[in-house]
């Protein structure tokens, strides 16, 4: 990014309205088409909104930018999954992966570089915090990727837990469905979350997307065991959250728990007595993903009668149940892989 330059990509409309108002003949109709060039046209070169005045262009030029650096590495898995490899100010190194899948593309973005709950099946926690992104850092993952215009999904699933970083989050999020924005549906985003319980009662309130909760154990000592942020949050203070607010979702806006399966830990009867319990009460589906091997490895993946059999009890408590086919392995895009160091990218 240019240093000179202030970066305005992630300002929303009363931001610019700030920003731009002082600036020479710039009038409100022209911050308008800014706002629509940026989030509806996806431009990123003030010299190609062609309906401004060629003086405000060249004002808007030498002042501001709408771009961050490009991506410094991209890698292509034969299941044609895509991982983007980002460097933002500070090092903050982050990965952006793209998944295809039928006639479904969907965006994984992070939020974060790094995360600082430590997850102990995540490799993403072994690499440590290294800072939130802000507003424009998680929407050029969106603009500077090849699959800007062909994607239909985006997921906050990437690096780092969004609802940590949710200032920034929720503003990517209202510029995405902003009718005059992006215009997205809500249907289309998912928020993936370990659960902080005063935002994630914001997120349900305030936006209509899709929420996934990561559970990964039904019990309070083994997911201590697995995620230290039990301690902070227990299960018992989110599950008490999503059944008050269960109501809010239906059909078309889903609350899935996302579990994590890992041979001989959390893959027994119990375990699927207890989750089906769970996800009766809050009315959510699961989502079953096969624990993805990666640099750090502590765990090993059921195989697949392993896995089918785990989904058939929970199918047989009545809970809607899929299994998460795992692709971008082999480049470290899976679920649970994403990991970056300045020493690993030189």
């Amino acid at each position: 990014m240019n240093k000179t330059k202030k970066l305005i990509l992630g300002y929303d409309y009363d931001d610019l309205v700030n920003e731009l108002k002082y600036l020479p003949d710039t009038r409100h109709y022209n911050i308008k088409q800014i706002y629509q060039w940026i989030y509806k046209k996806h431009v990123n070169d003030f010299k190609l909104m062609t309906d401004l005045p060629n003086e405000l262009r060249t004002k808007l030029n030498d002042k501001y930018t709408l771009t961050l650096a490009p991506p410094e590495q991209v890698s292509l898995a034969q299941d044609g999954t895509k991982k983007y490899l980002f460097k933002f100010d500070n090092d903050k190194y982050v990965e952006t992966t793209v998944i295809k899948e039928d006639k479904r593309t969907t965006v994984c973005l992070s939020s974060q570089s790094g995360c600082k709950y430590g997850c102990k099946f995540c490799a993403t926690g072994k690499m440590g915090f290294h800072g939130d992104l802000s507003t424009g850092e998680i929407l050029w993952q969106l603009l500077a990727i090849d699959e800007i215009d062909k994607f239909t999904n985006i997921v906050f699933m990437g690096m780092g837990e969004p609802l940590d970083n949710a200032e920034s989050v929720f503003k990517v999020i209202k510029l995405l469905i902003d009718p005059n924005g992006w215009g997205l549906s809500n249907q289309r985003l998912t928020l993936s979350t370990i659960g902080i319980p005063d935002m994630l009662i914001h997120c349900i309130e305030k936006t209509k997307i899709n929420i996934a909760w990561s559970l990964h154990s039904p019990f309070d000592d083994e997911r201590h065991q697995l995620m230290p942020v039990q301690n902070i949050y227990p299960l018992q203070t989110i599950i008490d959250i999503l059944y008050e607010y269960k109501y809010y979702f239906s059909p078309h806006r889903k609350l899935t728990i996302e579990y994590l399966m890992l041979k001989d830990i959390n893959i027994s009867k119990a375990h699927a007595d207890a989750l089906a319990k769970i996800a009766n009460l809050i009315n959510a589906r699961v989502n079953l993903i096969p624990y993805n091997p990666h640099l750090h490895n502590e765990f090993l993946t059921p195989n697949y009668n392993e896995m089918i059999n785990f989904q058939e009890k929970l199918k047989n408590k009545g809970v809607i149940t899929t299994i998460r086919k795992s692709k971008g392995n082999e480049i470290l895009a899976a679920c649970g892989n994403l990991y970056t160091n300045k020493k690993k990218i030189h």
